[in-house]
Parts: structure tokens; C-alpha cells; sequence
């Protein structure tokens, strides 16, 4: 996979591991752990969801940058036409590492078109210049 896999991976393991020795901390100082056992899962899955979320935007942007249609994304992921019916985090379910697959996709069309590696805050305002162009080609056509 990718470097951001396996960071990612590691702040997870990171994580899991604070939980520990917090519940440790806890228990060696005597205070009883049970009413923080229900915090607990939405800790360790809470970055997860977070970064789920972020990686649908940013694969979503450079979607809607190059205009790469969503029929080529799914050829790239080996989806099936009905896995994946829209881009949206709620409505498409894929696993983690088709997500991975899918940004590093993105992430390599996104430098052979611009020959930069691909960058946020970049990639907002070219996507903010494209449209404004569109508009002023709309407007100038009417």
C-alpha cells in the first residue's frame, strides 16, 4: 500500500495504546474503570471515521478537478456497476483499502495533470479558478 497507509496505521496503534495506559494509570491509582468502558470504542474508532470522511472529500475534489468520472474510479477499484452508485460517504460502503487505492489513484492523475504533487489548498483554488471560468463562459455564451 501506500506511506499514508502505514502512518495511519501507526496513530491507530498509537492510540489503542494511550487508551491502555490510561486504563492502567486508572487502575493503579485505584479508580474503577467500568464508567469509562463505554468511552472507550468511539475513541478508537472515532480517528477512523474522521479520516474516512476526509479522504472522501479529497478523492471527491480531484474527482471534480479533472473531471474523472465516477465509471473510471470503479474500473480502477474493481467495483462492480451497483458497488458503487455515487461518490458520498454515506451511500457508498467500500472497504479502507479500495479507499487507499483510490486516493493514491487520484493522487497520481491529479500530478500527471498538473506536475506537482498534489497539495489541499492548491487543489481548492484551481477547482475555485475552474468554476469562476465556467461561470464567465456561461455568462459571455447568454
Amino acid at each position: 500500500m501506500t506511506v499514508r497507509w502505514k502512518i495511519d496505521f501507526l496513530i491507530d496503534c498509537n492510540i489503542l495504546l494511550l487508551i491502555l495506559f490510561l486504563l492502567l494509570l486508572l487502575k493503579f491509582l485505584g479508580i474503577s474503570i467500568s464508567p469509562f468502558l463505554p468511552i472507550i470504542p468511539p475513541m478508537i474508532v472515532g480517528p477512523n471515521l474522521f479520516r474516512r470522511g476526509r479522504m472522501f472529500k479529497e478523492v471527491a475534489l480531484i474527482m471534480e478537478l479533472l473531471d474523472i468520472p465516477l465509471s473510471e474510479l470503479r474500473m480502477v477499484l474493481k467495483a462492480g456497476r451497483y458497488d458503487i452508485l455515487e461518490w458520498n460517504e454515506k451511500k457508498t460502503s467500500i472497504t479502507l483499502s479500495k479507499l487507499y487505492q483510490a486516493i493514491a489513484y487520484m493522487e497520481d492523475q491529479y500530478f500527471l495533470t498538473f506536475h506537482e504533487h498534489y497539495n489541499k489548498e492548491a487543489a481548492t483554488k484551481k477547482l475555485a479558478e475552474k468554476k469562476a471560468g465556467t461561470k464567465a463562459s456561461l455568462a459571455t455564451y447568454n
